[in-house]
């Protein structure tokens, strides 16, 4: 008996583009790296010519207001960067056990000014929580800031544990007046 085995052999072809991405997204330690008028940047990185490609910076603080928050108040997270970004940056609280992701309210275009706002809904936990802020640039930095000050969210109704008057006392003596 005799078996006849067939082999099919499948050949399949690939290609590339080859071409530096226009992103400027291409590495290169001069100039004569670059194509299409672009110029070796501050990061080894291929840029169009006019990029400021200088380190991504806060200037001054990040600033959180109010220090205390309750139910449907909004909060603001402040601050500026030195020159413009790609993408929009991450702004988010940070609690113990719970992360609260801040919106973009404002964006001042002359002077990189940014203000992040968040609306308390009474069920975020009761808690301090801080600032934080991460920005993600196109040439592969991260920096990352936190807020100097925290912000307490309080949802507790102050409780009364008595009518009855209370008795004012000497701070000295504790003998009543």
């Amino acid at each position: 008996m005799h078996r006849t085995v067939a082999i099919v052999i499948f050949a399949t072809a690939c290609t590339g583009n080859l071409e530096p991405p226009a992103s400027g997204a291409s590495l290169c330690d001069s100039d004569a790296d670059c194509v299409g008028g672009q110029i070796c940047g501050e990061f080894g990185r291929c840029v169009e010519p006019g990029t400021d490609t200088s380190a991504l910076q806060f200037t001054g603080t990040v600033s959180l207001t109010p220090a205390l928050v309750r139910a449907d108040q909004a909060l603001e997270l402040r601050f500026s960067l030195n020159r413009p970004t790609i993408f929009d940056p991450v702004v988010t609280l940070q609690g113990v056990g719970e992360t609260l992701t801040l919106s973009l309210a404002e964006f001042n275009e002359s002077t990189n000014e940014y203000r992040y706002s968040y609306t308390a809904s009474g069920s975020e936990a009761e808690a301090e929580f801080r600032g934080q802020v991460r920005i993600a640039d196109v040439f592969d930095t991260e920096i990352e800031a936190l807020s100097e000050s925290t912000v307490l969210f309080d949802f507790t109704a102050p409780l009364a544990v008595s009518d009855t008057a209370v008795e004012r006392l000497s701070p000295s003596s504790a003998i009543p007046l």
